[in-house]
């Protein structure tokens, strides 16, 4: 039976690279000015590094590099603020800002991660009024018609502006 070859959709220059052992292989002049875009197009926590570097004076990379050498990958989220805080006078927002940031890169926290656990948000805009809207959530007899026998507990509620609520089977939080 004879041997079908395919043919290769790779260019014999990228061939010629890729069978080169990894050490051997040369850079070409496109993939240092990409490294250099990553580097400043960086985004963790959902914050750019030229917004990170306008409010604290350094870029993502930058900061990754100061955390790393201060041996921030062994401390707790709150001493890695303090350190920020502190021995770098990042204010506090942004202390908590690169730390979550430093912690996502590192691998020591994921995306939506929080101190207990994990978060999801949703958002939803519905035709009635605010009055309306916080009595389907905050009464038990309106909520049962649309949501029945949710195990919601009410902790706090604000009124006509927001409710924190406890599902009481798991122990997940409600915020309304």
């Amino acid at each position: 039976m004879p041997t079908i070859r395919r043919a290769s959709t790779r260019s014999p220059a990228t061939r010629k690279a890729a069978a080169k052992p990894p050490g051997q292989r040369k850079v070409t002049s496109r993939a240092a000015p990409k490294r250099a875009l990553n580097a400043k197009s960086l985004r963790l926590a959902g914050v750019g590094s030229e917004a990170v570097a306008r409010a604290t004076g350094r870029a993502w990379d930058e900061w990754l590099k100061a955390l790393d050498r201060a041996g921030a990958k062994a401390m707790p989220h709150k001493e890695i603020a303090l350190l920020l805080s502190r021995k770098f006078d990042v204010p506090d927002w942004w202390s908590q800002m690169v730390t979550v940031g430093y912690e996502q890169a590192r691998g020591l926290r994921a995306v939506n991660q929080r101190a207990d656990g994990f978060a999801a948000t949703m958002s939803r805009t519905v035709g009635a009024t605010l009055e309306r809207l916080f009595a389907a959530w905050s009464d038990p007899k309106q909520r049962s018609i649309w949501l029945p026998g949710a195990p919601l507990e009410v902790r706090r509620a604000n009124s006509g502006k927001s409710l924190r609520m406890r599902w009481t089977q798991g122990g997940s939080n409600v915020e309304v």
